[in-house]
């Protein structure tokens, strides 16, 4: 049955629990992910190592033992550790070239000071997940001694901030509906196999490199959880937030159950991938920029600026399709899977009706493409909201326009 979405103009939600939220820069978003700001004016946020001496330690020591020559992995994955590329709250990353090959690969390394060790479990979902179009191929995961962790994968490309950033802060509709296509594809493939990422960003898609380079790869499944079937009988669980349990994610994609504090769901990746793409077309968030004294209460601020704007303030400007799917994902029940393929249906409609053909020729490809002004991003095409319509969902008990009386206490 189909059902046309209804717009949410008024509603609001009150809802009092953590997120966070920061200027548009790359380290913004990882400040995001951790609450770890720089003091320095100009200094970039250095995450995870860095921030205390025992991290710092780890780190020189790990850049020691590389200039010394170090090698990771088994017998049959014997790879040779070049030269960092770059780190945060998971580690470092280095570039790494196979022994027998001679192919590069990226290393990433988790000594025993991060605070979170999840890795290995990393590894485990990659392995679970590959052989799947946009999934980083792994070749090799698992301890190096009791040193610490390692995971060698594909080599990929920028990211899709980093595109995004280059292009003015801005893409056109054509290349985030593009973009679109791609997401809801690899993310049709994680929730198949019963994964919820928990963590989509524009910073975990990256592009890849040589005949790959316009297919965008999903990353980072440090946090990702496995719905067990059983867990499909079991309430969905709300529970408060906590410096012991913080809240998993980027705060400024996240939705608004993860900031209520609820279990995952694959909801919760859907419309994370709604926020990104209103982002990519817009340039901004309306909970980005937010002032408080202290980072606890701005996470707080941030979060009710999220669950209390309207779902067609959050839209204005774009074609209406984009409220509708926002509607439709937030309508989805618990642990309710998602209709991945009407989804891409509905946007490539959409592309069709605006004359734009999926050639994969992004704003990057060319730097006209990125000077560009997008006209078509800020034009709704003529017909009603009524008229476009996407699997009808039955809004469970933990609907959030059902809590508007709702307070959830840190």
């Amino acid at each position: 049955m189909m059902i046309s979405a209804t717009k949410t103009k008024g509603q609001a939600v009150s809802a009092t629990t953590s997120s966070g939220g920061s200027s548009n820069s790359c380290a913004s978003v990882d400040q995001e992910r951790t609450g770890i700001r720089s003091t320095k004016k100009n200094h970039p946020c250095i995450v995870g190592f860095g921030v205390n001496p025992a991290f710092e330690e780890e780190r020189q020591k790990l850049a020691r033992r590389v200039e010394e020559g170090l090698t990771i992995g088994d017998c049959e994955h014997k790879t040779r550790v070049l030269e960092r590329l770059g780190g945060g709250s998971f580690g470092e990353v280095y570039l790494g070239e196979v022994v027998d090959t001679k192919v590069r690969v990226a290393v990433k390394i988790e000594p025993p000071a991060c605070v979170v060790q999840s890795l290995l479990h990393e590894g485990k979902v990659y392995r679970k997940l590959q052989n799947n179009r946009g999934i980083p191929t792994v070749q090799w995961y698992g301890l190096h001694g009791r040193d610490f962790a390692a995971l060698v994968m594909e080599l990929m490309g920028p990211t899709l901030y980093r595109r995004w950033a280059d292009c003015g802060e801005r893409f056109s509709l054509k290349t985030v509906l593009m973009l679109a296509d791609q997401m809801v594809e690899v993310i049709e493939h994680v929730h198949a196999s019963n994964f919820v990422h928990r963590d989509i960003s524009p910073n975990n898609f990256m592009l890849g490199i040589g005949d790959k380079s316009d297919q965008l790869h999903l990353i980072d499944f440090g946090h990702a959880k496995e719905i067990q079937p059983a867990s499909l009988f079991v309430p969905a669980r709300r529970h408060r937030f906590s410096f012991a349990q913080p809240m998993v994610g980027t705060p400024r994609f996240a939705s608004v159950f993860t900031h209520m504090g609820l279990e995952p769901s694959y909801r919760d990746d859907m419309e994370s991938l709604g926020y990104i793409w209103i982002y990519l077309l817009k340039g901004r968030l309306p909970w980005q920029g937010l002032r408080s004294t202290d980072q606890h209460s701005k996470l707080d601020l941030i979060a009710q600026t999220k669950c209390q704007t309207p779902l067609d303030v959050l839209c204005e400007g774009l074609p209406e399709e984009f409220l509708v799917y926002m509607n439709y994902v937030r309508n989805l029940r618990h642990l309710e899977m998602p209709d991945h393929a009407k989804v891409r249906e509905f946007f490539r409609t959409l592309a069709a009706n605006m004359d734009f053909e999926y050639d994969w020729k992004f704003d990057w490809s060319s730097k006209a493409g990125c000077e560009a002004s997008d006209t078509n991003s800020s034009t709704s095409s003529s017909s009603s909201c009524s008229s476009r319509q996407l699997p009808s969902t039955d809004a469970d008990s933990e609907h959030p326009s059902e809590k508007s009386d709702t307070t959830v206490s840190n």
